[in-house]
């Protein structure tokens, strides 16, 4: 996203009728009048106004602080964004260890859900008279007042028995209907848990013998969901008889890296201005060296058998004529212990790359060269 958006996205409207209440600076340092209602005031009468009054110098000066304030903020922001696309090995997971696996392995269990008593207590014979009491006290009336206490008698004792019985079949009645509904809640939610207990048992042993079908369907399924800013695709190929996995990496373009940058003015306002061919083809490669990082950290925790990960880098290359072609840039040979023993938040991707030997070169403008692909022989690690 283009940061110089944040001092224009919310510009005000250009109003030509109201009174000015203040200045404000844009982005590059433009001095902009604005009423009371957030709108550019374009009268210049009402401009003069303005300027005439007492303490416009102080109020022009508080402007031009929060402008260099605001641009600063923005370059700041703009900064750390451009920072990010080198920063991925430090999302990078821990490399596991095959004890790793054989922990989560013993310490898998499966916890059923239990069903919720129903909590309503059955009515009972005095709550029933207690309401018919009430009743008797609302519907049981007579002018004859020797007669009204008996009347209201006769009255709860003419209906106290009904009246018991059909509270407790309502009663029965939702008692069972929340049984039922329990039951059903809580069969579902066991038969669901029992399910991801068994797939994650049978995901762990298959992950622990190094399972070629589970180790390529775990692969290829992280590639298709794996859901990253910038568009990178990659397939991987495992050899169990070598324990390598074998990963093909098709970059992201160049163009998606930002080729714009943010800069502050003597005077506190903001201009952007585009990295040069050099600076953007270095942003390009930490980002690569630093993507490849994070994949294959994630790659090796797919299965504690693959002790190898062989990657082969691929990105669009334009040539002469404006031809463009897909070439191998970067290929590299990770094992299990190098990369375990790395802290990932430390390190710098593209030093530690030149000392596990990765076959990479960078032309004089940190342009890539095209690298021949490494591939695997039967037999070989």
């Amino acid at each position: 996203m283009d940061n110089t958006q944040e001092l224009s996205i919310n510009q005000p409207a250009i109003d030509n009728t109201n009174a000015v209440a203040r200045v404000s600076y844009s982005f590059e340092g433009e001095q902009q009048f604005i009423d009371r209602y957030g709108n550019i005031v374009t009268d210049e009468n009402e401009i003069d106004r303005f300027r005439k009054r007492k303490g416009f110098r102080q109020e022009v000066a508080r402007a031009k602080e929060a402008m260099s304030k605001e641009v600063a903020a923005l370059i700041a922001k703009d900064d750390e964004t451009r920072r990010a696309y080198s920063m991925w090995h430090r999302d990078s997971p821990p490399v596991l260890s095959s004890i790793d696996f054989q922990n989560a392995l013993g310490e898998l269990s499966l916890t059923e859900l239990e069903s919720i008593p129903y909590e309503e207590p059955e009515p009972t014979r005095e709550q029933v008279e207690q309401l018919l009491i009430l009743e008797a006290l609302q519907k049981v009336r007579t002018i004859n007042i020797f007669r009204i206490r008996k009347l209201r008698n006769e009255y709860v004792e003419q209906h106290l028995e009904e009246r018991f019985a059909d509270a407790i079949s309502a009663w029965e009645e939702r008692r069972n209907a929340y049984i039922a509904e329990e039951s059903r809640i809580v069969a579902e939610e066991n038969l669901a848990r029992k399910t991801q207990y068994e797939e994650m048992h049978v995901q762990l042993e298959a992950a622990l013998s190094g399972d070629k079908q589970y180790v390529d369907d775990t692969v290829a399924t992280w590639a298709k969901d794996c859901d990253l800013p910038i568009d990178v695709s990659f397939s991987g190929s495992f050899d169990a008889d070598t324990n390598t996995e074998t990963l093909e990496v098709m970059l992201p373009c160049i163009d998606a890296i930002p080729s714009t940058y943010l800069t502050q003015l003597k005077n506190g306002s903001g201009r952007k201005k585009q990295l040069s061919k050099a600076a953007l083809n270095d942003l390009y490669a930490n980002c690569t060296f630093s993507l490849l990082i994070f994949l294959v950290s994630n790659i090796f925790n797919v299965s504690p058998a693959i002790n190898v990960v062989i990657t082969n880098a691929y990105a669009e290359q334009k040539k002469a004529f404006g031809i463009t072609t897909t070439e191998c840039i970067l290929t590299a040979r990770f094992t299990r212990d190098q990369l375990r023993s790395v802290y990932f938040e430390t390190i710098n991707p593209r030093t530690y790359l030149e000392e596990i030997g990765a076959s990479f070169a960078l032309r004089s403008n940190c342009s890539f060269k095209s690298v021949t692909p490494f591939r695997v022989e039967r037999g070989q690690q």
